[in-house]
């Protein structure tokens, strides 16, 4: 054997193998986004956000709030108040009905409700009202304008679905 076919035979040998491996790395690029694809699709189904709701009265403060108990962010959209059962005509403003029912010393005190686009993160917890319970008179007012009327949120995921949670308070 001359140099000349042992050097045709290992230019071969060396395709052969430029071959084999440009053929694995378009595999593996296959199965990387086939990989990625399947995530996506478990992330759509899973990392949801859970609105819930809260009107509590714990340690020295009386609080009406909202926490997002799912695994993705919460895009908040509107909170608005519904009188009776559902009646969406006559949806109220919660910054309206909390004006009428609180004092202006604690007004000042309240720091507005989260805007539209506001997002909460998983575990993250807004207060809409906090009211300290040594302040009864106050506690009564506000619960006396919050009965018999509904709060409803409306909440988007990070894909755009969206969502609403109702609490009759």
């Amino acid at each position: 054997m001359t140099e000349l076919e042992v050097f045709q035979k290992s230019l071969e040998v060396s395709r052969a193998t430029l071959v084999v491996s440009i053929l694995l790395s378009l595999v593996s690029m296959v199965f990387a986004i086939l990989g990625m694809a399947f995530q996506r699709s478990h992330n759509k189904r899973s990392l949801r956000p859970l609105c819930d709701l809260r009107l509590e009265a714990t340690g020295e403060v009386y609080r009406l709030g909202l926490r997002n108990a799912g695994l993705g962010p919460l895009l908040l959209g509107s909170i608005d108040l519904i009188p009776g059962k559902g009646d969406v005509a006559g949806a109220l403003s919660l910054e309206e009905v909390l004006k009428a029912a609180l004092s202006p010393a604690l007004r000042k005190k309240f720091p507005g409700l989260p805007g539209p686009g506001r997002i909460l993160a998983p575990g993250e917890v807004v207060s809409l009202v906090e009211i300290p319970l040594d302040q009864a008179k106050a506690v009564l007012s506000l619960r006396k304008a919050l009965e018999g009327l509904s709060l409803e949120v409306d909440f988007r995921d990070i894909y755009g679905r969206r969502f609403k949670e109702v609490r009759i308070l």
